[in-house]
């Protein structure tokens, strides 16, 4: 099965991502993602990605892709889904409110599609610099979950959880306290408390010292 320019409709040409599509992925890959990308709602016979025309959409082109992505998270589908969040961070704008929540949630569905494969250091360090990224954004992250969702609460955010657990792998645990404090002091859901106790009994426990 060969697709052209010519006969991509759907989401795929809405979102401007005609390029992207017939650019990434073979044949066989499309024909893959086509049989098994079936929202809820959607008709059979027809693929969303690439069929028909779309007007209009409430979901934008980042939570779009991350979507996307959660339908290929199986093991044997990794490639594929590691293929669509890296295209979902390509977008960077954090101008509003939403684009800032969909960044966030960009990072959040990118982060386990590298650390699956930790034991490779080229994932593993990826992982690390995605979960920067997301931190690096987490108040002006913050800021819109509570200006979006007034009065309640921060849910847990993965690139702290993540990082964390990565540092105290590594025995890098003045920065896994380091990110516990900060994680909680800007609100994220966590057990942070319990975190920077353990770890600092790890230290006085090795005879490190803190600073």
């Amino acid at each position: 099965m060969i697709f052209e320019r010519k006969n991509i409709g759907g989401e795929i040409a809405f979102y401007g991502l005609t390029d992207w599509w017939l650019n990434n992925f073979s044949d066989d890959e499309q024909k893959y993602i086509i049989e098994h990308y079936h929202p809820m709602g959607t008709d059979p016979n027809r693929s969303p990605l690439i069929d028909g025309e779309l007007i209009n959409s409430n979901t934008s082109r980042v939570m779009f892709l991350v979507c996307l992505a959660t339908w290929f998270v199986s093991p044997k589908d990794r490639d594929i889904g590691r293929k669509i969040v890296e295209k979902s961070l390509e977008f960077q704008e954090i101008n509003n409110d939403d684009e800032v929540l969909d960044r966030h949630f960009a990072f959040s569905t990118a982060i386990p599609f590298y650390y699956y494969e930790r034991e490779n250091p080229i994932m593993l360090e990826k992982t690390i610099q995605i979960c920067l990224s997301q931190i690096e954004i987490a108040t002006k992250a913050a800021a819109a979950f509570f200006n979006k969702y007034p009065g309640s609460s921060l849910p847990i955010h993965l690139g702290y959880e993540q990082l964390v657990i990565i540092y105290d792998k590594q025995k890098n645990l003045k920065e896994a306290i380091k990110l516990c404090r900060q994680a909680k002091e800007q609100g994220w859901s966590g057990s942070w408390d319990n975190r920077i106790e353990r770890y600092y009994k790890k230290l006085e426990k090795n005879k490190y010292k803190l600073k």
